[in-house]
């Protein structure tokens, strides 16, 4: 059983369709799907070629990021009841709904450890030691102001004056309106 910090690590399937194995990988992942639907074994299921074919169209249009073993630790979660029970029924909704899951919870929390900046530890005594030698300075210890994205816009924002901030209004809905 595959970890979802293990499917992080696959393919994008993106990309693996541009390839010249594009045939192999659209076959592997129909594969999961088919071996899905079998195992769960509903008596409302996707039971014609067309039907299981417009389900996997759809899920590769609805996720084109999702990895290839991503897209494997879904099938085996939906097997396993990660994503619910399937009370007689699995049709392209249940597969849509496991997938949103999936991308809510657990792709969330690898994205969102992923870009964590982690803080070093500084020792600052000799720094302010040295400042102190020094004469002239205050040895005030830095504070980190993260100011990147739409984050660090509003948060400039929350460090300018009014005039400013006003200012910095006035001319983002003039750049709006052209």
């Amino acid at each position: 059983m595959i970890t979802p910090r293990d499917a992080w690590n696959g393919t994008n399937i993106r990309a693996a369709l541009k390839t010249e194995h594009a045939a192999e990988v659209r076959a592997a992942l129909l594969k999961m799907m088919f071996e899905t639907i079998k195992f769960i074994d509903c008596k409302k299921t996707l039971t014609s070629d067309d039907d299981v074919i417009f389900t996997f169209e759809s899920l590769l249009n609805d996720f084109p990021v999702l990895k290839i073993t991503e897209w494997k630790y879904v099938t085996d979660g939906m097997k396993s009841g990660r994503y619910g029970k399937y009370y007689e029924r699995l049709k392209a909704a249940e597969f849509r709904e496991a997938f949103i899951e999936y991308e809510s919870t657990d792709r969330a929390l690898i994205l969102e450890t992923q870009h964590k900046v982690k803080e070093t530890a500084v020792d600052w005594l000799p720094i302010e030691y040295m400042l102190d030698k020094i004469g002239g300075f205050e040895s005030k210890r830095p504070q980190r102001v993260k100011m990147s994205g739409m984050a660090g816009n509003a948060k400039r924002r929350l460090f300018i004056d009014s005039d400013e901030y006003n200012d910095l209004m006035k001319q983002m809905n003039d750049d709006q309106d052209a």
